[in-house]
């Protein structure tokens, strides 16, 4: 049956496509600005540098770095949601296949008053 078919590409691809991969994308970028803020160096030494400059030793976050992680979670919140989202249709998908509830018949022969 080719709706079988369809229930399972479209739960499994167009959650793909609209949650998991722009969230890996945003993962992407995110840490390609962080590589050229770092000027190649690991966000350890980025953060040792930081504290260098503030000369108390405690840690304190600039504005971007506030943002930048903001921008990190809702990314991570989008691919998991998308996965979930993923896995429940094609769970639905294959549940119907195996479950499926014939469709009562409408033309009865006589038995509707």
């Amino acid at each position: 049956d080719i709706s079988v078919v369809f229930g399972l590409m479209g739960g499994t691809a167009s959650s793909m496509i609209s949650f998991v991969l722009p969230g890996t994308f945003a993962l992407k970028v995110i840490a390609e600005e962080d590589e050229g803020e770092n000027g190649g160096n690991g966000d350890e030494n980025h953060i040792r540098d930081r504290e260098a400059r503030i000369g108390d030793g405690t840690r304190r976050f600039e504005h971007g770095d506030k943002s930048k992680r903001l921008r990190r979670l809702e990314a991570w919140v989008i691919i998991i949601s998308g996965a979930v989202i993923g896995v429940l249709s094609t769970a639905v998908t294959v549940h119907s296949i195996f479950y499926e509830d014939p469709v009562p018949s409408t033309c009865s022969g006589g038995d509707d008053p």
